[in-house]
């Protein structure tokens, strides 16, 4: 840090034989590199066949796009688990500011796009955080490629939130390094403003590895300046906590509704840390040189990793190249030569890169290795918010990171001449040629693996990679010809890694490897990657299934009910199967073909609402009452699924099929007969009584409803609960639900729609209390005669969140309008 900073010490100087250390070069290359490597997406028409984002995100952002044409904002989607919370949901992503590329072409297409350009900013904010720390205009650029196209950073495509909130770590770590550089203000607004649209983007756990990394930071740097006293030591931690303010107010708008959903959610029961199923084994580190040692991400049984139950959870490969320079520079040091890197020089501006991300690095490494550290339970019980997310291996984000910055700085180290000679010749010869022999070595082992049709590969990962475990129906499936390719291609890698470094070491060959790493790099990507990003045909969007007609020729407004099984696309792509698939995944659908499913989705669902349905799968409960259940909740078919285990047993996919529940109950009726139960356990106890009748009597619990108020009408409590009536319209609007009834006596209206304390309700235009009856639904209590039931979702907090994110905005524009104007007065650049 600059103690006594010079204006102009704030930029990093450029090399003219460094052309890679030019911002328009490095972005032309990177976009470059991110055509190439999207090519077939782009230029193709094929759209990205990853099993989340076609069956959640894409209808998410399909659904959101309709209300934004309409000039509505989605505050409830009443499509799925008869109605949850849309706005409040942050995975939707509804103000996040990327997404309304979607509102210019049809939603496949921007949503590649949308792709390419996040890959291109997580790029780009590496190379200006590198260029931050000193690192030459190549190494910037190496580490940019490594990080961006990892396979860390390609599986997320398929959690499209996730992918978009990484994007900005990268940015928000280089403003950050740019403020500790010197004295503006305007890196800390553009930090603050990165790290909200992390929040915007729908996966705020991000935000806490962006704080953790950049508070590491701080601390390092606050212990190099304690020599100059508590005032200058303090400033980088402060500046984080004014960062991190700054960026939660400028969220409010997203987070408070948030805030006010998460005590009704699953999340607020306390989940699970996964760690069980998320934690990298310590073997597991071998993935960083073969990424596919314990499988693939693909279909059941292509993945066998003891503690992970998934691909995406625990890869973390960013190309051999890279390993293989911070190996070489490790072994450089560990045998004698201590001199700095050059981006850890005696200059102030440097800000100790190195001791910053190899720290970073081993305590993010701990946190991903979960249960085979204490650091994981240690970090878990001291920071309640990780209460809300789940699997510790989420953490190799920062992993990747930082290992890739450390390989750009390798490649500066190792590219200037050594200024402590190595003791003696044979250090000296193991210093230069060691790496190389590890190269080789392993290439030939990996050679000796796939001899005789890859036996003694298969024994290997048989005895110590636990390929044992997988089920010997599944073992025939086992992807060996990715497998096999993968050897093929990290023996080739290995073998062109080991000429590089070789070549590196010679001045006068120096400059053309330098040119060649992004190149091998990005084609070492490439052939990783290619499995994890299979592609559809774009009709896949549009094909509505031969499911939709029986649906929709059903009573109006009628619900079904689909398995909770996930389809398991990874490793299809057999278009007919994929669209069989696609049918039997309904439950997200619903968002797109606008019919009515009982099975809620997304990862903020309301606590009672998922407990209710759990009911419908628990096998303790005879199958009459769970069928019961789902017509309580006007469900009257059920949607099969068709790709499950069977079809990956290598049997033929079963076409989803349609079967009847029987009558439904009345998505709204009229009943003239309540009953008060003092909790909702024996509330439930009630519904699982064969007589009980919900056309003839409601359910509730005492007490409930808006501001805790009691039930209305005590008469109602006991006599007559069949009252005539008609409900002669049911309408879903944009965020309302229209109802028009003529009842012969005064009753409750119940509207078999989940209950939400964000609804209002008006009957006949005066405002009625609403009530949670039967478990999960809503009623309204009606007078006599024709009542028109006006329905309104809104977010409560939704007003004051956007106040202060609009005041937040008005102020940062006001700081950095001031410091723009003293920049220039100063003479700043």
């Amino acid at each position: 840090m600059d103690l006594e900073p010079r204006p102009t010490e704030t930029n990093v100087p450029d090399d003219p034989d460094d052309p890679a250390a030019r911002w328009p070069v490095a972005l032309g290359v990177l976009a470059l590199c991110t055509a190439v490597f999207f090519g077939r997406f782009l230029f193709t028409g094929r759209i990205f066949l990853l099993r989340d984002l076609v069956y959640d995100f894409y209808p998410m952002l399909v659904f959101l796009k309709e209300h934004l044409l309409q000039g509505t904002i989605p505050f409830w989607n009443p499509y799925t688990g008869c109605g949850e919370p849309y706005f409040s949901n942050i995975q939707a992503a509804p103000l996040y500011p990327l997404n309304f590329i979607h509102l210019l072409l049809p939603i496949s297409v921007p949503l590649t796009v949308s792709v390419v350009l996040h890959v291109l900013l997580a790029g780009a904010g590496v190379w200006f955080c590198c260029r931050r720390w000193r690192v030459s205009g190549h190494g910037s650029l190496l580490a940019a490629i490594a990080f961006s196209f990892s396979t860390l950073f390609m599986t997320r495509i398929e959690f499209y939130p996730s992918l978009c909130s990484y994007a900005w770590y990268p940015v928000a770590m280089a403003f950050f390094t740019l403020w500790l550089q010197g004295r503006r203000l305007w890196p800390l607004l553009a930090g603050a403003a990165a790290m909200s649209l992390q929040v915007y983007a729908g996966y705020p756990e991000t935000l806490i590895f962006t704080g953790g990394t950049m508070l590491i930071q701080a601390v390092v740097v606050a212990g190099r300046l304690r020599r100059h006293g508590m005032a200058v030591m303090l400033r980088p931690i402060l500046g984080l906590a004014a960062m991190s303010t700054g960026a939660l107010l400028l969220s409010m708008a997203q987070l408070l509704p948030v805030l006010n959903l998460l005590p009704e959610t699953v999340r607020s029961m306390g989940i699970n840390s996964g760690a069980e199923q998320a934690s990298v084994n310590p073997l597991m580190l071998l993935a960083a040189i073969f990424p596919f040692l314990y499988g693939t991400q693909g279909f059941f049984g292509a993945y066998w990793a003891p503690s992970v139950y998934e691909f995406w959870a625990g890869t973390f490969y960013v190309g051999i190249l890279p390993v293989t320079l911070c190996l070489a520079a490790a072994i450089r040091f560990l045998l004698g030569e201590r001199r700095l890197p050059p981006s850890q020089d005696d200059s102030q501006a440097a800000l100790m890169p190195t001791t910053f991300l190899l720290v970073a690095l081993i305590c993010f490494l701990l946190y991903a290795m979960g249960l085979y550290t204490p650091f994981f339970s240690i970090m878990w019980n001291l920071i309640p918010p990780l209460h809300f997310f789940r699997w510790p291996s989420k953490a190799l984000l920062v992993v990747v990171f930082t290992g890739s910055c450390l390989a750009g700085i390798a490649v500066d180290w190792l590219g200037r001449e050594t200024t402590t000679p190595l003791a003696g010749q044979f250090r000296r010869r193991l210093a230069a040629y060691g790496p190389v022999v590890v190269l080789l070595g392993l290439a030939a082992s990996m050679a000796l693996c796939l001899l005789q049709d890859g036996q003694l590969g298969e024994a290997i990962l048989t005895a110590f990679f636990n390929l044992g475990s997988v089920p010997v129906v599944f073992a025939h499936r086992i992807p060996w010809s990715i497998l096999a390719t993968d050897g093929l291609k990290f023996t080739a890698v290995a073998v062109a890694s080991a000429v590089l470094l070789l070549a590196h070491a010679r001045p006068v060959w120096r400059k053309p490897v330098l040119y060649l790493m992004p190149a091998v790099l990005l084609a070492d990507l490439m052939v990783t990657t290619f499995p994890l990003l299979p592609s559809s045909d774009m009709d896949l969007f549009t094909n509505h299934g031969s499911y939709l007609g029986q649906i929709k020729a059903r009573p109006q407004l009628g619900r079904y009910y689909r398995q909770p099984t996930q389809q398991l696309a990874y490793g299809v792509t057999d278009e007919n199967v994929l669209r069989l698939a696609r049918d039997s995944f309904a439950a997200s659908w619903a968002l797109v073909d606008k019919v009515y499913a009982v099975r809620a989705t997304g990862t903020f669902r309301l606590a009672e609402s998922t407990q209710f349905r759990k009911l419908l799968t628990d096998d303790n409960l005879p199958q009459e009452r769970r069928e019961f259940l789902a017509r309580l909740m006007s469900c009257d078919m059920f949607l099969t699924g068709s790709l499950d285990f069977e079809y990956f047993r290598g049997l033929p996919p079963n076409r989803p099929k349609i079967l009847p529940l029987g009558k439904a109950v009345p998505r709204t009726f009229v009943v003239g007969r309540l009953k008060l139960y003092p909790n909702w356990k024996a509330l439930m106890n009630a519904l699982m009584v064969k007589e009980f009748n919900p056309l003839e009597v409601t359910l509730a619990v005492a007490g409930q409803g808006e501001g805790e108020i009691a039930m209305p009408d005590t008469d109602l409590l006991e006599g007559n609960g069949l009252i005539p009536h008609r409900v002669t319209r049911l309408k879903d609007g944009l965020n309302r639900l229209t109802v028009e009834v003529e009842s012969a006596a005064k009753g409750l209206l119940v509207v078999n729609d989940t209950f939400y304390d964000s609804w209002t309700a008006t009957v006949n235009g005066t405002p009625v209390p609403i009530y949670e009856v039967n478990g999960d639904f809503r009623a309204v209590p009606i007078a006599a005669g024709k009542s028109v039931l006006e329905m309104r979702a809104r977010s409560r907090l939704f007003p004051a969140g956007l106040a202060i994110t609009l005041v937040s905005l008005v102020i940062a524009g006001s700081l950095l309008a001031f410091d723009l104007r003293r920049g220039r007065r100063d003479g700043w650049d």
